[in-house]
Protein backbone atom coordinates (compact mmCIF):
# COMPACT_ATOMS: atom_id res chain seq x y z
CA UNK A 1 0.00 0.00 0.00
CA UNK A 2 1.62 3.21 -1.16
CA UNK A 3 1.33 6.58 1.43
CA UNK A 4 -1.98 7.99 -0.54
CA UNK A 5 -4.14 4.98 0.00
CA UNK A 6 -3.28 4.20 3.14
CA UNK A 7 -5.87 4.03 5.93
CA UNK A 8 -7.11 6.91 8.04
CA UNK A 9 -6.46 6.18 11.85
CA UNK A 10 -9.67 4.98 13.66
CA UNK A 11 -8.91 7.77 16.12
CA UNK A 12 -10.31 10.29 13.17
CA UNK A 13 -13.40 7.55 12.05
CA UNK A 14 -14.63 8.15 15.82
CA UNK A 15 -14.46 11.92 15.48
CA UNK A 16 -16.41 11.52 12.41
CA UNK A 17 -18.63 9.54 13.89
CA UNK A 18 -19.45 11.19 17.37
CA UNK A 19 -19.43 15.00 15.33
CA UNK A 20 -22.41 13.56 12.72
CA UNK A 21 -24.07 11.75 15.53
CA UNK A 22 -23.88 15.19 17.08
CA UNK A 23 -25.43 17.15 14.16
CA UNK A 24 -28.54 14.78 14.30
CA UNK A 25 -29.04 15.31 18.14
CA UNK A 26 -28.69 19.13 16.97
CA UNK A 27 -31.08 19.01 14.28
CA UNK A 28 -33.44 16.89 16.79
CA UNK A 29 -33.31 19.42 19.55
CA UNK A 30 -33.36 22.68 16.86
CA UNK A 31 -35.85 21.46 14.04
CA UNK A 32 -33.60 23.29 11.81
CA UNK A 33 -30.38 24.50 11.31
CA UNK A 34 -28.38 26.57 8.26
CA UNK A 35 -25.23 24.97 7.05
CA UNK A 36 -23.30 28.12 8.58
CA UNK A 37 -24.77 27.51 11.86
CA UNK A 38 -23.46 23.57 11.76
CA UNK A 39 -20.22 24.96 10.79
CA UNK A 40 -20.28 27.75 13.95
CA UNK A 41 -21.25 24.85 16.05
CA UNK A 42 -19.12 21.89 15.24
CA UNK A 43 -16.38 24.51 14.80
CA UNK A 44 -15.79 23.03 11.15
CA UNK A 45 -15.78 24.29 7.49
CA UNK A 46 -19.05 24.42 5.55
CA UNK A 47 -17.65 21.72 2.99
CA UNK A 48 -17.40 19.70 6.20
CA UNK A 49 -20.88 20.15 6.89
CA UNK A 50 -21.85 19.77 3.73
CA UNK A 51 -19.76 16.04 3.58
CA UNK A 52 -21.45 15.46 6.56
CA UNK A 53 -25.11 16.25 5.59
CA UNK A 54 -24.62 14.22 2.29
CA UNK A 55 -23.76 10.89 4.33
CA UNK A 56 -26.24 11.68 6.71
CA UNK A 57 -28.79 11.56 4.14
CA UNK A 58 -27.65 7.98 3.15
CA UNK A 59 -29.07 6.09 6.10
CA UNK A 60 -30.85 8.94 8.43
CA UNK A 61 -34.26 11.16 7.59
CA UNK A 62 -32.07 14.61 7.14
CA UNK A 63 -33.27 16.78 4.46
CA UNK A 64 -32.31 20.28 3.10
CA UNK A 65 -34.05 22.78 1.51
CA UNK A 66 -32.53 25.48 -0.24
CA UNK A 67 -33.47 29.27 -0.34
CA UNK A 68 -33.80 31.85 2.14
CA UNK A 69 -36.11 30.08 4.51
CA UNK A 70 -34.34 26.80 3.81
CA UNK A 71 -31.88 24.60 5.58
CA UNK A 72 -31.51 21.66 7.13
CA UNK A 73 -34.02 19.21 9.31
CA UNK A 74 -34.71 15.74 10.14
CA UNK A 75 -37.69 15.11 8.31
CA UNK A 76 -41.16 14.78 10.14
CA UNK A 77 -41.38 11.22 8.86
CA UNK A 78 -38.35 9.33 10.31
CA UNK A 79 -38.62 6.60 7.79
CA UNK A 80 -39.16 8.90 4.41
CA UNK A 81 -36.85 7.91 1.66
CA UNK A 82 -38.04 8.33 -1.83
CA UNK A 83 -37.57 6.28 -4.95
CA UNK A 84 -35.83 7.84 -7.40
CA UNK A 85 -37.23 7.85 -11.30
CA UNK A 86 -35.14 5.40 -12.06
CA UNK A 87 -35.61 3.25 -9.20
CA UNK A 88 -39.51 3.61 -9.64
CA UNK A 89 -38.90 2.22 -13.68
CA UNK A 90 -36.91 -0.45 -12.35
CA UNK A 91 -39.63 -2.16 -10.40
CA UNK A 92 -42.22 -1.54 -12.30
CA UNK A 93 -40.21 -3.33 -14.55
CA UNK A 94 -39.49 -6.10 -12.46
CA UNK A 95 -43.04 -6.57 -12.25
CA UNK A 96 -43.76 -8.07 -15.54
CA UNK A 97 -41.76 -11.00 -13.95
CA UNK A 98 -42.43 -10.84 -10.57
CA UNK A 99 -44.69 -14.16 -8.93
CA UNK A 100 -47.93 -12.46 -7.76
CA UNK A 101 -46.80 -12.28 -3.96
CA UNK A 102 -43.33 -10.12 -4.80
CA UNK A 103 -45.71 -8.13 -7.46
CA UNK A 104 -47.60 -7.30 -4.50
CA UNK A 105 -44.85 -6.57 -2.19
CA UNK A 106 -43.10 -4.31 -5.25
CA UNK A 107 -46.71 -2.09 -5.53
CA UNK A 108 -46.32 -1.77 -1.73
CA UNK A 109 -42.96 -0.41 -2.03
CA UNK A 110 -43.64 1.97 -4.62
CA UNK A 111 -47.16 3.02 -3.12
CA UNK A 112 -44.97 4.19 0.28
CA UNK A 113 -42.19 5.50 -1.17
CA UNK A 114 -42.62 6.15 -4.56
CA UNK A 115 -44.71 9.23 -4.14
Amino acid sequence: MNEKSSLVPCEEKATVWDRRIALLEYLQENKRASVDELSNEFNVSRRTVLRDITALTQKHAVETVRGRYGGVYLSKDKTAKRLTESQKRTLKELLTVASPEQQHDIREIISKFGD
